[in-house]
């Protein structure tokens, strides 16, 4: 890359809050998709010996969080690269597993851990505001529902307990399928979940996915399976839902890319890398560019690609420094990307 060209990418990447806006307000789609991924500067990693297991950009903010193996939270100026602070989740330095801010409180992020705890944090105080623990568990996934009046929880016991953002307290339990269960598409997860996200319009709905390589749509209003996709097998926070959209990125060699029409629980489109011997093994996906493409990372390539749908052109990639990558964030409208892992650095990114 020529020094023009590193300036102008560097400007791009403390520039990425300035061109983005606020997330979660308004993300009105521009008129013209992306053409190309302009990169960033890394942000190094507080504990380079641990890894990046989750990341959240955080709204109405210049900042980014990221969650390590060691149980440590690091807030980050995605302009500046700095460090803000620094909170420990996990007292016994597990991993924190999930990051997700909460839509009612820019202040607020919610933190799950390998400990069996979600933790909720005031970021601009770095201040524990409450904590939750499911003893026994190991809590994979976390995320508010869209006005954040609740948030919902999984993890290895395959249970699904959503709570009330106010009070802290269980607002409703999904129980782990039974062994005698006949109808597998209607029932609870029989293993692990390693994923959660709920609809970005919709407050009451919300997807899972685990090692039982089925997704499910889940009505909080109901407490039960709405829809099931059968198919992904799911290793890490790798599905996204827009609209009637869902994607999602299996651990899994081939065609582990896939985006299903949620009222059919049909595959709409498998997508592809450009490198077709390529080796997948994804642990994160996202919709980006206004869902007008998709952006996806884990141990395969050891690489973030962001692929323009239908097409699968290959719009640019973020390395992972040959480490693999476990964890990816984007901004609301997609068009700023984080991603880390193994590697040393949190890496930035801009589509325009």
């Amino acid at each position: 890359m020529s020094v023009k060209h590193l300036a102008t990418a560097l400007e791009a990447g403390r520039n990425i809050y300035t061109e983005l806006g606020r997330p979660r307000r308004s993300s009105r789609p521009s008129l013209q998709p992306a053409s190309h991924l302009t990169l960033g500067h890394d942000i190094p990693c507080y504990s380079t010996g641990s890894g990046v297991f989750a990341l959240e950009f955080l709204p109405d903010s210049d900042y980014v969080a990221a969650g390590y193996g060691n149980g440590a939270i690091g807030i980050y100026g995605v302009s500046t690269g700095k460090q803000k602070a620094v909170m420990q989740t996990s007292v016994d330095g597990l991993p924190v597993t999930c990051i997700r801010a909460c839509p009612a409180d820019y202040q607020l992020i919610a933190a799950s851990s390998s400990d069996g705890s979600v933790t909720i944090w005031n970021t601009v105080g770095a201040k524990k505001v409450e904590s939750v623990i499911q003893a026994g568990n190991e809590i994979n996934a976390v995320d508010y529902c869209s006005d954040g009046t609740c948030y919902a929880t999984a993890g290895k016991n395959a249970r699904i307990i959503v709570y009330d953002s106010l009070t802290n307290g269980v607002q409703l339990e999904i129980n782990a399928a039974d062994e005698d269960s006949l109808d597998v598409l209607k029932s609870g997860h029989s293993q692990r979940i390693f994923a959660l996200r709920f609809h970005p319009q919709h407050k009451s709905i919300f997807i899972t996915g685990g090692w039982d390589r089925c997704i499910k749509v889940w009505d909080v209003r109901e407490g039960s399976v709405i829809a099931s996709l059968p198919g992904p097998y799911i290793c890490g926070d790798a599905i996204d839902i827009q609209g009637n959209d869902i994607l999602t990125g299996s651990w899994k060699a081939k065609e582990a890319l896939q985006i299903w029409d949620m009222g059919t629980a049909k595959i709409i489109e498998n997508i592809r890398l450009s490198d077709e011997t390529a080796t997948q093994f994804f642990y994160s996906a996202r919709f980006c560019d206004c869902s007008r493409a998709v952006a996806a990372g884990g141990s395969g390539t050891n690489t973030v690609h962001v692929l323009r749908r239908l097409s699968h052109e290959e719009i640019g990639t973020i390395s992972g420094g040959g480490k693999v990558v476990q964890a990816m964030a984007t901004t609301s409208g997609g068009l700023a990307i984080a991603s880390g892992g193994l590697g040393r650095n949190i890496s930035l990114a801009v589509l325009n």
